[in-house]
């Protein structure tokens, strides 16, 4: 597994020596321009084998509903086409989607989403530490994208679209599961 990771997680101890001696890619998330970031997620995932997958957490941070409203309003802001898209959303934040479209631009890997639900009020390592065991069931769900359903006549717009198309359904699968799971 390579992971794209937020440069902040090098914090961690642990995080830090393990993240070092496998190839993944701390993001600097700061960075006044982001070239340098993708040209690095594409390094990482342009020589995947068969046997990897590239990890990428393209909501960019943990959720919360005052996040989500920030989010909302900078996509409208930033990319018009995609507020319609955006402002459905309930329980996950929108897809930042540079860093995927610079991993998906240079590998033929499948796509893997995985969501969760169980952990939402967990914000740090050190409080998932302490939470454990954990007094709520940790539900996941994977939906795996074989790469040929991605038309190689996509624009950038048609992946962009694609992606937000995926990601209102696990918004859908999130809200469910979150209600199910709530007292």
């Amino acid at each position: 597994l390579r992971f794209v990771l937020k440069k902040q997680l090098l914090g961690d101890p642990c995080l830090d020596i393990v993240g070092h001696r496998i190839p993944n890619y701390f993001v600097d998330r700061d960075s006044l321009d982001n070239r340098d970031e993708l040209a690095n997620i594409s390094v990482l995932a342009s020589d995947l084998a068969d046997d990897e997958a590239l990890v990428i957490f393209p909501e960019g941070t943990r959720f919360s509903p005052s996040k989500l409203a920030k989010a909302v309003e900078a996509v409208a802001t930033k990319t018009p086409r995609r507020a319609a898209s955006t402002r459905v959303l309930r329980s996950v934040l929108p897809i930042r989607t540079a860093g995927t479209l610079a991993a998906l631009a240079t590998s033929q890997a499948d796509v893997v989403f995985c969501n969760h639900v169980g952990i939402n009020d967990i914000a740090s390592l050190k409080e998932l530490r302490d939470a454990v065991p954990l007094r709520r069931e940790l539900q996941f769900m994977l939906t795996r994208v074989p790469r040929e359903d991605l038309s190689s006549e996509w624009s950038e717009e048609d992946l962009v679209d694609w992606l937000d198309t995926q990601w209102i359904a696990i918004d859908d699968w999130v809200t469910k599961n979150e209600q199910q799971q709530s007292p």
